[in-house]
């Protein structure tokens, strides 16, 4: 498995091109110490679903029973289990480049480009180039993500990440979140409703006893994990293109995805009755791009630590005055 190797400081990033575009490692090294700031990839993976991070193109989440209609054709994508044990759960999945390997265009020092391309119009509307740009400095770890419609033809995009954090017991998420969509008995989303407190993680909550597989509307853009007893934490902070924010925190499990994305799950199949699905059209030739910067901070800096604002509005600019 070829791995790329970045380093800054106290921090280091493992890329693996060749396994879908992932990240293999996310570390914090100090005094002979490692933190994971990301799920580590156990020696030996070779599931991409093992590994720590990876992109989410040209579609995030499902596509229920990976069928949908756009342009007046018909597509069916290739579908996996993502559910309870009924026959109804198989759906499509985080789109296609994860599936693939991504060529290494440009690789120096702490920075490495992928690339990515699909021209099967078999399971999307329009060929497409997909790239990824890491960056790594002394203070976290920068990426974009982007899409491009090569094609000749308008194609449906959406664009996110897919990172496993660490969830020793204890762990908190912080984020600006709105509404929450419920989910159905094959993970599908049902209804919008607001968000249970339990779940607003406007002020910190701790995810030991989470039951999360569900998408949030309203995502403010930023987000903040604290694990306890580590010397740093991690806040995460994203274009506003991704308004979207999925929470995956499996049952026995020792680690979370939080996914700042840029639609709901099963967006492709609601565009034509909900414009706020936060799926794009892009005409040939037009890209669309998302990003993340992944920011390492001592532990005891608690600057987006305070009271609860009254509304998601407020919420998402007392944060960021803080920061």
């Amino acid at each position: 498995m070829l791995l790329v190797d970045l380093k800054s400081g106290n921090l280091t990033c493992r890329i693996a091109p060749d396994k879908g575009g992932s990240i293999y490692s996310f570390d914090y090294r100090s005094g002979g110490k490692v933190q994971p700031l990301m799920r580590p990839t156990a020696k030996g993976a070779h599931l991409i679903t093992d590994f720590a991070s990876w992109p989410l193109v040209p579609y995030s989440n499902r596509i229920n029973k990976g069928r949908f209609s756009f342009g007046g054709a018909d597509y069916e994508v290739a579908v996996e289990y993502l559910g309870p044990a009924n026959k109804n759960s198989w759906h499509a999945s985080h789109g296609q480049g994860w599936r693939y390997p991504w060529d290494v265009v440009r690789q120096e020092g702490k920075r490495c480009d992928l690339a990515f391309v699909l021209t099967d119009r078999r399971v999307w509307p329009s060929p497409y180039k997909a790239m990824q740009s890491f960056r790594l400095d002394d203070k976290g770890l920068t990426l974009r993500l982007s899409v491009k419609n090569t094609g000749k033809m308008p194609m449906p995009v959406g664009l996110g990440l897919h990172p496993y954090f660490p969830r020793p017991r204890g762990t908190t998420l912080q984020a600006v979140v709105g509404k929450l969509w419920e989910i159905d008995e094959n993970t599908i989303p049902s209804r919008l409703v607001s968000t249970p407190a339990k779940y607003n993680f406007v002020t910190p909550k701790a995810l030991d006893t989470a039951r999360l597989d569900h998408c949030f509307e309203g995502y403010g853009g930023i987000m903040e994990i604290v694990w306890p007893g580590m010397p740093v934490k991690l806040r995460v902070t994203s274009s506003k293109n991704l308004g979207h924010f999925v929470v995956y925190t499996p049952r026995g499990k020792d680690f979370f995805c939080a996914e700042p994305v840029s639609h709901m799950p099963d967006a492709v199949n609601r565009m034509k009755k909900d414009s706020t699905t936060g799926l794009v059209v892009l005409k040939p030739g037009e890209t669309l791009s998302a990003d993340y910067r992944f920011e390492v901070l001592q532990a005891g800096d608690n600057q987006t630590r305070g009271k609860r604002p009254r509304n998601t509005r407020k919420a998402n600019a007392s944060i960021h005055r803080q920061l």
